[in-house]
């Protein structure tokens, strides 16, 4: 082969080499476009989605606001006042009928945080979620029950070592005092903390309408019934998932998740409304009212006309489903007095009859 013909064949394949590269960086350029584009549209995604849920949220609260002026619960008719110890005596002693809502306010003298502060129950351990609707919801626990697991099992260690405060122990005397009189009384919670049910209050009128994390229960709803909460390492998969030992499907805690509906056979969400329903007194008791039972609760005392007693350090001044009769007290520290102020009126009165007898 001549030099010509050697220097031709080269030249050639340089050009081959050179047009092969410029497709290749073509494609690259191509591929990086497409991936730009798609990460644009993840963000815009993201940021729809997360516009959504504040868009939602606005809509049901705008939807219960509605559903009172409907009903003639206007907002304008909401007044909120402070009354004294001496007016929730009144209250008390002259209702037949008490019902008791409580939230995650009462359990932090027990050490237990609320669940919307800086150490609330879904942020600790799971920092890349910045609300409860991100993790604690059925959606997040398929996609990812391990994590979910990681979470709740975080929390049920905490739990075990929790004990009821003054506040738990003094509503069970509250419960004891009122029927001991022949009147009605049931306490309605949205802790899943176990508390009032270490504090002594019957199961018969106790309602625990999210949950109690010492239990857990099949996801697959082959059964209702209630396991105690999983030992780590019984019965798991790879990931340390619970199994469980009817269906072989994954167990998930006793509560109620975010994006998920209130149940009778589960949370008795029924019977708990119809009870507010039959009230001529409700008290609520460290709670914001954020959820969706809590909020038809209140609600549905504002319809009836029923006092409404609110005890919580924080007041809830932006409240439009009832008025309140409000108590800026930490409950730990103001129940016992109210059981005391109680108990001495009663003792008062007693003896005022005994000396006209």
């Amino acid at each position: 082969m001549s030099t010509d013909e050697s220097y031709e064949r080269g030249a050639a394949m340089i050009r081959e080499a050179q047009e092969s590269i410029r497709s290749t960086q073509s494609m690259i350029n191509e591929s990086q476009k497409k991936m730009k584009s798609v990460q644009d549209c993840s963000k815009d995604i993201e940021e729809r989605w997360e516009a959504f849920q504040n868009d939602f949220k606005a809509v049901l609260d705008k939807m219960a606001d509605a559903i009172g002026a409907s009903l003639n619960a206007s907002a304008d008719d909401i007044e909120h006042k402070v009354i004294a110890m001496k007016d929730l005596v009144m209250y008390l002693q002259n209702a037949s009928n008490v019902v008791v809502l409580t939230g995650a306010g009462i359990s932090v003298a027990s050490g237990i945080p609320t669940y919307r502060g800086d150490d609330g129950t879904w942020t600790v351990g799971s920092e890349n979620y910045t609300s409860p609707e991100e993790i604690a919801t059925f959606e997040m626990f398929q996609s990812n029950p391990e994590m979910t697991w990681n979470h709740y099992r975080h929390w049920h260690e905490r739990l075990k070592t929790a004990q009821p405060n003054e506040g738990h122990l003094s509503l069970v005397r509250l419960q004891q005092y009122i029927e001991a009189r022949g009147k009605r009384f049931c306490l309605i919670t949205q802790n899943i903390d176990n508390l009032h049910v270490l504090a002594g209050h019957p199961s018969v009128s106790l309602y625990q309408i999210h949950g109690n994390l010492n239990f857990a229960r099949c996801s697959g709803g082959c059964k209702v019934d209630l396991l105690p909460f999983p030992k780590q390492k019984e019965n798991v998969d790879k990931c340390g998932v619970p199994l469980c030992s009817s269906c072989g499907k994954g167990l998930r805690p006793h509560v109620l998740f975010f994006d998920e509906t209130y149940d009778e056979v589960l949370f008795q969400s029924t019977s708990a409304l119809h009870r507010v329903q039959e009230a001529d007194l409700l008290i609520t008791i460290g709670t914001t009212f954020q959820t969706g039972l809590p909020r038809r609760i209140l609600h549905t005392a504002g319809l009836k006309g029923v006092p409404v007693v609110d005890i919580n350090p924080v007041p809830n001044d932006d409240i439009s489903l009832a008025s309140l009769h409000q108590l800026k007290v930490d409950a730990e520290k103001f129940l016992p007095k109210l059981m005391a102020c109680l108990e001495a009126t009663d003792g008062a009165r007693g003896e005022d009859k005994k000396n006209r007898a």
